[in-house]
């Protein structure tokens, strides 16, 4: 979301990695968010349509920056 401080450093996490990704805000694009099963941001999807893994928070999202 637009005023999440988490979302930001997660932003930060993955540019520092040099990761692509595509910035979803959650309540601007809802229908997405239910799709995913998204409840807490910033939810990291990697994957696409029915096959990913979702990391949740901000420290899922730098260990899974980890695993790559």
């Amino acid at each position: 979301t637009k005023t999440c401080p988490n979302c930001r450093i997660a932003k930060t996490f993955l540019d520092k990695a040099g990761l692509g990704y595509e910035v979803v805000d959650a309540e601007e694009a809802a229908e997405l968010s239910r799709q995913f099963g998204i409840k807490s941001v910033p939810t990291l999807i990697v994957g696409e349509d029915t096959v990913f893994d979702a990391y949740v928070g901000a420290s899922d999202i730098k260990k899974f920056i980890g695993k790559v």
